[in-house]
């Protein structure tokens, strides 16, 4: 259930740890100087309801986050271990989250490698450069799934803890455990896999079916499924439908399936995201496998046996997005698994490929430097956009001191420059407006202990919705 332990050379450990924190510290960086926004504010207290109507209870220790979480499941949505994680970090300054999601972020680049070949021979440098590169330039609204607080949670750290998860399904090769070995394997993958299927409303159910996937071709291979598979497997169901069935979920939807042009309006909105967010990650592995079959490794089989695995992750990954087709909100953000899938999907053929021929090397040489020109040119765009945000909100927070300090409770600020950036999370995040009543501003009124706050001239920023 772990990675085979062949371990990479000196060398190559030490140029993976420099990839791993230079990623970390460009992540860091970037964490540090996004401030808070939308939902982020919502989530420091506890959750009583969509406004701050009342008493206002603001969360004070862990003890406070079962209660607002129950609340949250019936008034709000489902995803009670996402958004109890992320109140538990409301708990601590920002620096804490900063550091921790930057680390997130590369151990999802992580996982992804060991997904491809799970062994520690993939922490190297090439393979964990690919995919945080793959995850910077091909996730789809980074902004919201990545830099924004609430979304972080609800999308980069389920991704991990889903990734983490399936990590032992994919290791699996038919070993044998003693008695006492099975049962404790057996009970730590069943709260694990409890925790997998409370993820994400898609996200979840794509995990569960490529639990399914795993354990029919160990039937098929070794006519026999390990203990720990089933407690994982029969944990993750019930946990799924206590999230799809949350009764804070019900009253979202106006607009009934029932109804032929929603269907067909839903049909359509998903297969254009499909199109925008898995279009390049597709025609990756396209590249691949069609490499794979010009250059083989040597030893590798001729038929379709060896790309099995590669086309679960890929069916795993489109399962996670045809489903919201019945969802009442689309968002690219919920392409982030399938991203994954189809990332770890090339990493998967490209073990196929022989790499001491000269095309590849060649190939995947240029590849790299073309992924690297765009990723540092992104970058070069994003810091200036990300650090202006940041020094107009500071600029914000200067005027609401002094505006207190005077007495004024009704406090006006300066409006921010609208951002088209996707690494920003402020590109469709709600903020403020020139309308004390907008949720946003009473929110961030609370927060502040004012009794309104509004805009001096309304930028038409126009907020988006829950993570």
């Amino acid at each position: 259930m772990t990675p085979r332990s062949k371990s990479p050379g000196r060398g190559q450990l030490w140029a993976s740890l420099a990839v791993a924190a230079g990623v970390f510290l460009w992540m860091l960086l970037l964490y540090t100087i996004t401030p808070y926004t939308s939902d982020d504010y919502r989530y420091h207290y506890i959750y009583d309801g969509y406004l701050p109507d009342g008493v206002v209870r603001p969360l004070t220790s862990v003890a406070d986050i079962p209660e607002s979480m129950y609340n949250h499941y019936f008034l709000w949505g489902g995803r009670v271990v996402a958004h109890g994680i992320l109140q538990f970090f409301m708990l601590f300054d920002k620096w804490v989250f900063n550091l921790c999601s930057a680390g997130m972020f590369v151990l999802l680049g992580v996982l992804i490698c060991l997904h491809a070949r799970p062994r520690l021979s993939s922490f190297r440098s090439v393979p964990l450069l690919a995919s945080c590169l793959g995850l910077w330039l091909l996730l789809p609204q980074f902004d919201l799934s990545v830099m924004w607080t609430s979304g972080a949670f609800n999308y980069l750290w389920m991704a991990c803890l889903i990734l983490g998860v399936l990590l032992p399904f994919r290791c699996w090769r038919g070993s044998r455990y003693t008695p006492g070995s099975a049962a404790l394997r057996a009970l730590v993958m069943a709260p694990l896999g409890f925790l997998m299927g409370w993820t994400n409303e898609n996200s979840g159910g794509a995990a569960i079916l490529l639990v399914l996937f795993y354990m029919g071709c160990w039937l098929l291979r070794y006519r026999r499924i390990p203990l720990w598979s089933v407690t994982a497997l029969a944990a993750s169901l019930p946990a799924f439908y206590l999230l799809i069935s949350a009764p804070g979920n019900t009253g979202r939807d106006d607009a009934p399936l029932t109804d032929l042009s929603v269907l067909l309006s839903r049909v359509e909105k998903v297969a254009g995201l499909c199109l925008s967010c898995l279009l390049v990650p597709g025609l990756i592995v396209l590249a691949v496998v069609v490499l794979s079959r010009l250059r083989p490794r040597k030893g590798t089989p001729y038929g379709w046996q060896p790309y099995l695995l590669p086309v679960l992750y890929i069916l795993a990954g489109l399962a996670s997005v045809v489903v919201l087709v019945v969802s009442p909100t689309i968002g690219a953000r919920s392409w982030t698994w399938a991203v994954c899938f189809f990332l770890i999907a090339a990493g998967m053929t490209a073990r196929l490929v022989d790499w001491h021929s000269l095309l590849p090397r060649q190939l995947l040489a240029c590849a790299m430097a073309v992924a690297c020109v765009a990723s540092v040119a992104a970058g070069a765009q994003a810091l200036p956009d990300i650090w202006r945000t940041h020094q107009e909100v500071e600029h914000q927070l200067e005027q609401i001191r002094q505006q207190k300090a005077a007495g004024v409770l009704d406090v006006v600020v300066d409006p921010i420059t609208p951002t088209q950036n996707r690494y920003n999370a402020f590109v469709i995040t709600a903020y403020l407006t020139d309308d004390p009543e907008r949720w946003f501003n009473r929110w961030m009124a609370e927060y502040y202990g004012l009794d309104s706050i509004v805009l001096a001239d309304d930028p038409q920023q126009e907020g988006s919705d829950a993570p």
